[in-house]
């Protein structure tokens, strides 16, 4: 018998990497959408797998559920990028943890048998200035991550006091072809191209001298299911424990599109010229972050460090 899985943010990056792995694993899908797309509904040939639902409408969500009855659940839905979170305080808080909440709260009156996938993010340790980052040991500093770490606490207490199979995951930075523009590497790789095509002359970065563990997202979604697959719920991070400037993630990229690249720092201001003509490609400014980080070896999974800056660059070239 097929297994059954329903995820919830069908829309986003890793809804649709989700689904694109399920369905290769032969399962029977329902992605939960907010609205009608045509392009997501595209990439899966115009199949019935999608519904279309509000994170915080509970009773449409709920009714999915108990008709479907699947196995799995996969919670992507909710406000992903942090300037959004700030300018958005209760409706971010609304989404990505009183909706699901309101779930949580539903399936445990259901008494719901099958496993829990919430997704979180590495946002909850802070800024990452200082040397180690303990697991345990949260400090969120904006709306977003606030609203990721309340959720955090609420799966505990429903695994805990209502035996929902809940496993929870943090992500550190990542990103596909099948993001929608918001996140820093796609922006870049996006611009480039438009200045190889000759449809843009040059662009801005805030701060380059930022330092993260950027990753692909498929690379994640498969270590995800396979986590699911055990029996015991538990809470995990996923990185890959390398970590890059965005200065080193620009100069990649532009070698990627064979695009000569030469940085100058004038008074507070750094410049990316072609060396070639002499234009400047991209203005920055000079930012100082310090960043170092050693997560203890707890449940932490360093997966697809191998070539990361390039396969993400591949990938999201191939969409663009």
């Amino acid at each position: 018998m097929r297994k059954k899985a329903i995820i919830i943010g069908g829309s986003g990056q890793d809804g649709i990497e989700m689904a694109i792995f399920l369905k290769k694993k032969n399962y029977e899908l329902i992605s939960i959408i907010r609205k009608n797309n045509n392009k997501i509904k595209k990439i899966f040939n115009n199949k019935n797998i999608f519904r279309i639902a509000d994170l915080q409408n509970t009773k449409k969500i709920i009714e999915i559920i108990k008709k479907f009855k699947p196995k799995e659940i996969y919670n992507f839905a909710g406000i992903s990028t942090i300037p959004e979170s700030q300018k958005k305080i209760l409706l971010n808080d609304q989404v990505n943890n009183h909706a699901f909440l309101a779930i949580l709260e539903n399936l445990s009156k259901m008494k719901f048998k099958g496993k829990i996938f919430q997704s979180l993010s590495a946002e909850i340790y802070g800024d990452y200035n200082y040397k180690k980052i303990n697991p345990l040991r949260f400090n969120p500093i904006n709306p977003y991550a606030i609203s990721k770490l309340s959720s955090y606490y609420y799966s505990k207490y429903f695994r805990k006091n209502f035996g929902l199979k809940i496993y929870c995951g943090f992500f550190f930075n990542h990103d596909s072809k099948y993001n929608k523009g918001i996140h820093v590497i796609h922006y870049i790789v996006n611009n480039f191209k438009k200045i190889l095509l000759k449809k843009k002359k040059s662009f801005s970065i805030r701060n380059v001298n930022v330092k993260r563990d950027w990753n692909l997202a498929t690379v994640f979604i498969e270590k995800i299911w396979q986590i699911l697959q055990k029996k015991k719920p538990c809470d995990f991070i996923l990185r890959s424990g390398k970590y890059d400037y965005l200065e080193d993630v620009v100069f990649k990229v532009a070698k990627f599109y064979k695009i000569p690249l030469k940085k100058i720092v004038q008074n507070n201001k750094v410049i990316f010229i072609n060396p070639k003509t002499k234009k400047p490609i991209i203005y920055s400014k000079k930012i100082k972050e310090k960043f170092e980080d050693d997560i203890p070896n707890i449940l932490d999974f360093k997966i697809g460090k191998k070539n990361k800056i390039l396969n993400i660059v591949k990938n999201i070239d191939s969409y663009l």
